[in-house]
């Protein structure tokens, strides 16, 4: 398509928040101004955001619709497509921008048969899992398939595997590999219906369906990626297995005349990572109320992020993992007071652990120590607690004390 003769509105929308671009009435104009056209026949369109569409806060996300209007020029079989090439950000701290470019996506599609295909709406992105000596199944991605302009038939997939992992020896010989349909819910449960099961493999692995899936025109097919894992998998920080559809040309589609095309959320499934998760020690395991004292975690299993507390108060500092996932330093004892308080560890995205140690605060504090006495006589010592008495009263007693001890010996 020709983006400055076939179309003649363009504009981007900030959604309402309930994900559906729902017409200018609702959603809002980003920029100050709509534009006309793409800049060249494959050209760019810049969107300067405006006002609170251009204001984000911290960990927060937003969605934005890129709208075009066509100006009657388009032929059948032209497609516009589109991606986020690049982006311009201010903040305090610098920040930076990660993501840019994205993959194209196929945004319009002029009377073609096509099947889109997508990570699914609740494709997971990291699934970590804790290896407690048996296998499991777990489910690490989900691809939807979307027909426009005709019916289609797929008889499978290739899947692309990366990762650290070892997919032949750490999944199961035989069902490994599994693909899965969604029968409707978008849940994966024992409802769905297989369509492969085989052996895990690097780089790829051929899913050919036990029988052809159609997806109908205008509807969508889900499909579940499952990863049946031994007991031998499993490391410190962790064993990864990654896996994606990689190209439009890895899908099987058996329809004369359609094409494949991916679309805006590319088909990859969350990278799952098994982990060999051990506590060895937690230290100090005391501290005066004031805290700041460096910590340090040893055992198996650890990588960012990282968090600590301590009678559920955060610790501070950074967490800093070194690189056999054995060892946490960087975090420092918080202020506090208490006997035996809590301490839990998360990290490398596992469940929050409480730790077999306890933390206590103490206000003791030591001045001096007795050793033997000559002749017989006992050892002088002194130990006082701060709460009970000014830092400043303290060494006049101790010397007091020492002084009648001596005056005892003599």
């Amino acid at each position: 398509m020709d983006g400055q003769t076939d179309v003649n509105f363009l504009a981007l929308y900030l959604d309402n928040g309930n994900g559906s671009f729902d017409g200018p009435g609702t959603d809002t104009l980003a920029t100050a101004t709509a534009g006309t056209s793409f800049n060249a026949a494959n050209g760019t369109y810049t969107a300067t955001l405006t006002g609170a569409a251009a204001a984000f806060a911290m960990n927060q996300g937003k969605r934005f619709f890129l709208v075009a209007k066509l100006a009657g020029q388009a032929s059948p079989a032209e497609t516009l497509r589109v991606a986020v090439t690049s982006l311009t950000q201010s903040s305090p701290t610098g920040g930076t921008v990660s993501g840019t470019p994205t993959a194209a996506s196929s945004a319009l599609v002029i009377d073609v048969a096509t099947l889109t295909v997508n990570a699914g709406p609740t494709n997971p992105t990291i699934v970590a899992r804790e290896q407690n000596a048996a296998g499991f199944t777990v489910m690490v991605g989900q691809f939807r398939l979307s027909a426009s302009n005709a019916n289609f038939t797929v008889a499978g997939f290739t899947l692309s595997t990366s990762g650290n992992g070892n997919w032949a020896a750490n999944l199961d010989a035989a069902t490994g590999v599994q693909v899965w349909r969604d029968d409707g819910d978008g849940s994966f449960n024992a409802t769905d219906t297989q369509l492969f099961a085989g052996a895990g493999a690097t780089p790829s692995v051929s899913c050919v369906f036990g029988s052809n899936l159609t997806i109908n025109m205008n509807t969508n097919e889900d499909l579940w990626v499952v990863l049946n894992v031994l007991a031998s998998a499993g490391a410190s920080p962790s064993e990864t297995f990654s896996s994606q559809i990689a190209a439009p040309a890895d899908v099987n589609s058996l329809t004369g005349g359609g094409q494949v095309l991916f679309g805006t959320a590319a088909p990859t499934a969350a990278t799952l990572k098994v982990i060999t998760y051990a506590f060895t020690s937690f230290t100090p395991v005391t501290s005066l109320p004031a805290g700041g004292g460096a910590i340090t975690i040893t055992g198996s299993g650890f990588a960012l992020p990282v968090t600590v507390t301590i009678g559920g108060v955060n610790c501070g500092g950074g967490a800093v993992v070194n690189a056999a996932g054995t060892q946490i330093t960087g975090l420092t004892v918080p202020a506090g007071a208490g006997q035996n308080l809590a301490i839990v560890l998360t990290t490398n995205n596992l469940a929050a652990k409480t730790l077999s140690q306890t933390f206590s605060y103490s206000n003791v504090v030591v001045i001096g120590g007795g050793g033997g006495g000559r002749g017989g006589g006992g050892g002088g010592g002194c130990a006082a607690t701060a709460a009970a008495a000014p830092a400043a009263m303290l060494l006049p007693l101790c010397i007091a004390l020492y002084r009648r001890r001596k005056e005892k010996r003599s």
